[in-house]
């Protein structure tokens, strides 16, 4: 199987074959954290959500704190919800040599999933390591929304499947902020009419001119991604970790693409799942493309107060409410079928283990000493990836 044409060859280690084939100044700190390359063990910030009066009390999520890094970040909100909070003896720090998960052959791929004007680079550190750590694989394979087109008939082997995704370019040979997927949003169902027979459910906005200029939904591109994997792998389902708005992507592909029955676990990682807060929002780069501003941002807008967009339930009668809010309010189905786990570092800039909490998830861990993009490197999140993904 060829992606991009290039012959397969065993590189220099780290990166192993990637397998071809197969708005304002709180702003700053978020814009430097989403847009610049992630550095291993290192990183800035992302997206955010604040309390919002008229939302249902928040879920009662356990959620374990890994006590072993100095410097605890203040994670109090105005509201935080009832969370029961269990305090691990330590984090474990980076393994030496190679893990030992009790398998040498993965059953089920792994799909990593970058965040809001983020890249390919951003899980690079992350898949290296487990490609130099864990006896399960071996290499891995890199997309954008067109190159796993050309995928020939050759299967992928199980050594090899572990998947780094973008649905902002179409190939990843494209630069970073090159957007060559063009104008996209989230997972609003875009051209989705609620007259249609299989409607219930879906999100759309309530003003056609919304979609104006859209030319791709990122959740829809994923779901194309799914199921060039699963043919090319035999595989029954995938996991996926999800960083930040990566973890929207894939809410959004499980709820409204069939996801449910093609997916297995799902690690959220600063992901946030009530919404962004509208002073969250100031952190709009009049650098980025104007419509990852309007489209991402009036997706995660928490109450309809930045661009005065809402969206409808289909099938559901009352007034316009945010994507956010609908989103979660048409999960119970999907969520009976898909195991969530949730992650967040104790010192994220935006986000709290309030913003996080999803009432689906198994578990909800907060890594202290952790930022927004550090967290894609720290070693509890890799070891929770190698402990409950794949096998």
């Amino acid at each position: 199987m060829v992606d991009e044409n290039v012959p397969p060859t065993k590189p220099a280690p780290g990166r192993r074959s990637i397998a071809p084939a197969a708005a304002a100044a709180a702003a700053g700190l978020l814009v430097a954290a989403c847009s610049s390359p992630p550095v291993s063990d290192a990183g800035l910030a992302g997206d955010a959500e604040a309390d919002d009066p008229g939302r249902e009390a928040e879920p009662d999520v356990a959620v374990d704190v890994a006590d072993d890094v100095a410097g605890e970040a203040d994670l109090g909100t105005e509201a935080e919800p009832d969370v029961a909070v269990d305090v691990l003896d330590a984090v474990p720090h980076e393994a030496d040599g190679e893990t030992d998960t009790g398998t040498t052959v993965p059953r089920y791929p792994i799909l990593f999933v970058h965040g809001h004007a983020g890249g390919l680079d951003d899980w690079l550190p992350t898949l290296r390591w487990l490609v130099d750590t864990d006896p399960r694989w071996d290499s891995f394979h890199e997309a954008g929304t067109e190159s796993f087109r050309d995928w020939g008939p050759a299967p992928i082997p199980p050594s090899e499947w572990l998947f780094n995704f973008t649905y902002y370019n179409r190939r990843p040979s494209d630069a970073r902020g090159s957007y060559t997927a063009g104008p996209g949003a989230i997972g609003s169902n875009f051209e989705f009419r609620c007259d249609r027979y299989d409607a219930a459910g879906r999100l759309p906005a309530d003003d056609p001119a919304y979609y104006d200029g859209t030319v791709h939904e990122y959740s829809a591109d994923l779901a194309d991604f799914v199921a060039a994997v699963l043919a090319a792998t035999g595989a029954p389902a995938v996991d996926f970790v999800a960083h930040s708005m990566g973890g929207l992507v894939v809410r959004s592909f499980v709820q409204f693409h069939g996801g449910a029955e093609r997916t297995r676990r799902v690690m959220l990682v600063s992901s946030p799942m009530h919404g962004v807060s509208l002073a969250d929002l100031a952190f709009l780069d009049p650098t980025h493309p104007s419509w990852m501003n309007d489209r991402e941002f009036a997706e995660m807008d928490d109450a309809i107060s930045f661009w005065d967009i809402g969206f409808h339930v289909c099938a559901v009668d009352g007034p316009a409410i945010s994507w956010s809010e609908g989103l979660n309010e048409t999960d119970e189905a999907a969520a009976e079928r898909v195991t969530y786990y949730g992650i967040v570092g104790g010192n994220d800039e935006v986000l709290s283990a309030a913003d996080v909490a999803y009432d689906h998830a198994e578990w909800q861990v907060v890594v202290p000493g952790a930022n927004h993009n550090s967290i894609r490197d720290h070693p509890e999140l890799r070891r929770r990836i190698v402990e409950y993904l794949g096998n």
